[in-house]
């Protein structure tokens, strides 16, 4: 079963763009740039230099919450007292301090060796611009942008500004007109658009004024480009930008000729090397910087990264840029790729990593994407992708699918609450304060039998006598998908179709499996893979009490439904009571869900 979604396709275009924008600024931002800080070894490859941050789930003080660590080079915890961090970045050789957040929320700036470069005071703080080496700060809810020296150079007077990008910012003011300043804090644009987006290579910006018109302006407001009607994107690192216009786009150059008439469904902004995403008919292909069409519509990735492009209908590899099979391996699922490194791919239901040479290695048994806290399956921290090793531990694996560090659970003090231990091969480099809850390492994305299964052998076949020997009580089951009841007994609140699956017996759920609507559209394996695990739980179950009840009872033709939903699977009669062992399978708004169930009832 294989679910599609169109949701995407039908949202305004301008409110797709601005979530686009941010997550750019928001990956550019965390990416850093700025003063330069000496590595501990001058000389060496700075990366080297470089701690790795590291998010751990954490329990602690009755709140579930998640805590950065900082790991060193040479494997020392530097701190472990961050609510959230930026990646690291090094320029002209040199490792730059990052914007990191201290538990009590203030943010602050961090040196290589961990240590506060810049004191956590502000209520936010962004990495460093690439080019102006200005970082965006926030104190008493206005922004403003500190140096690479660590030193606030424009005082913090708006309530919202942009990145620098080329020498200018776009900076909103108390009215909320947006102008433009330079580096000096100097306002060089007065505050009079609705609108400006991040200032381009070619020294442009996207403006929308009072009248709901479209240009775009230098950095001392002139206008360049006037848009008779219309919406632009923005040039970003090229001379050609997507335009649409009465809902259609085409490509307009930088002094405002069509360099493709609007006549396309949809344009998403330039990727190097210089090809954009269009859409027919809501499936995308590529076209390049003349509006030719490069690779025809069918169902790819939207990102290029390394050269290479996501090719769904090539059984899921990867393309070239000029839509040519770039590797010949086919894969149950791949991500894309990332800028560097190798990415997530499933082959033959086991998971592993791909570099773009095309060769895949395995993650190791029972090892899958962390779908946990605040991560992706493309989690990457340190340059390191992190898994989850079913039941045991959290992972983080380099590209060549080596274990670098190891987290695990165990028993603390008085073997009371539990723990979580960092290691690094057979180095112990930190132990988490005892947690309010365990850590749940159940797969999300390849469960087997045992781990969804909650009774099995003579567990199994006690409760099966159980409800037998119990007295009859009112029951109905529940859905995952369409409700937050999960007792069977607790028939508060019932609608009408509810009410009609009462029944009179014993019910207790022997496996169950939710998959929300985010998960099934980005795998969408996950329906049969679940079907398939859920009939070796099935046929298990059967096999364990026909083995202590004896053979169980042909199911009579045309009455395998039981209630809607369920379908019997095997059957044992003990008097005038009725054991059922029933399956269900419900999907509503894009979710569904697979349940097992053992059911008494009496017989008919």
């Amino acid at each position: 079963m294989k679910l599609s979604h169109p949701f995407f396709s039908f949202l305004p275009r301008s409110l797709i763009w601005s979530g686009l924008v941010w997550c750019a600024v928001a990956v550019h931002a965390a990416s850093g740039s700025g003063a330069p800080q000496t590595p501990k070894n001058p000389g060496t490859d700075p990366t080297s230099a470089i701690p790795t941050a590291l998010w751990i789930p954490l329990s602690v003080q009755g709140k579930d919450q998640g805590r950065w660590l900082l790991v060193s080079p040479d494997h020392r915890v530097l701190r472990d007292d961050l609510k959230s961090v930026f990646n690291y970045r090094v320029r002209q050789g040199r490792v730059v301090p990052t914007p990191a957040q201290a538990l009590d929320g203030r943010w602050g700036y961090l040196d290589a060796q961990g240590q506060w470069a810049h004191p956590p005071v502000f209520e936010a703080a962004r990495s460093f611009s690439d080019e102006d080496h200005l970082g965006r700060v926030q104190k008493d809810g206005l922004w403003g942008f500190i140096g690479g020296d660590l030193k606030v150079r424009i005082q913090p007077t708006w309530p919202e500004v942009l990145p620098f990008y080329h020498g200018y910012a776009a900076v909103r003011d108390k009215s909320k007109k947006w102008g433009v300043i330079d580096t000096s804090g100097a306002l060089v644009v007065p505050h009079r658009y609705q609108r400006i987006g991040p200032f381009a290579r070619n020294g442009m910006a996207r403006a929308l004024d009072a009248s709901g018109q479209w240009s775009f302006i230098d950095g001392q407001g002139k206008t360049r480009v006037r848009l008779d009607k219309g919406m632009p994107l923005d040039f970003g690192n090229f001379d050609v930008v997507p335009v649409e216009v009465d809902e259609r786009w085409g490509l307009m150059d930088a002094q405002g000729n069509w360099v493709l008439k609007p006549s396309l469904d949809d344009i998403d902004p330039f990727q190097d090397p210089g090809l954009a995403v269009f859409r027919r008919r809501y499936t995308p292909g590529y076209i390049n910087l003349k509006g030719q069409e490069v690779i025809a519509p069918g169902d790819y990735g939207r990102v290029v990264r390394q050269g290479l492009i996501r090719a769904e209908r090539r059984d899921h590899s990867f393309v070239d840029t000029s839509g040519k099979a770039a590797i010949a391996q086919r894969f149950g699922w791949v991500a894309d790729f990332p800028t560097k490194g190798a990415t997530v791919a499933r082959k033959n239901g086991v998971w592993g990593l791909l570099n773009a040479q095309g060769e895949w290695v395995s993650a190791g048994p029972r090892r899958e994407p962390w779908q946990v806290g605040p991560q992706r399956l493309q989690a990457i921290q340190g340059g390191l992708r992190v898994w989850s090793h079913a039941g045991q531990a959290i992972e983080w694996k380099n590209d060549a699918g080596q274990t670098v560090f190891r987290l695990t659970q165990g028993p603390g003090p008085a073997g009371k609450l539990p723990v979580l231990t960092l290691h690094a091969g057979d180095k112990t480099l930190w132990t988490s304060p005892p947690q309010r809850h365990p850590l749940d390492f159940t797969p999300t994305l390849e469960p087997q039998p045992e781990d969804l299964a909650a009774l099995t052998g003579d567990a199994l076949v006690a409760e099966a006598k159980r409800l037998l020997g119990a007295p009859a009580r009112r029951f109905a089951p529940y859905s995952l998908v369409f409700h937050e009841r999960r007792d069977a007994y607790d028939l508060n609140g019932l609608d009408e179709d509810e009410q009609e699956n009462i029944s009179l017996g014993g019910f207790t759920s022997l496996a169950q499996s939710y998959v929300s609507e985010e998960q099934w559209g980005s795998f969408e394996f996950l329906s049969d893979q679940r079907d398939e695990v859920f009939e070796r739980i099935a046929a298990q179950s059967c096999q364990t009490l026909e083995a202590a009840l004896g053979k169980s009872l042909p199911i009579p033709k045309g009455g395998e439904r039981y209630w809607q939903g369920f379908t019997k699977r095997c059957m044992w009669q003990q008097g005038d009571r009725q054991l059922l062992l029933a399956s269900f399978h419900e999907t509503g708004d894009g979710e569904f869900e697979e349940q097992l169930a053992l059911v008494v009832v009496a017989a008919p």
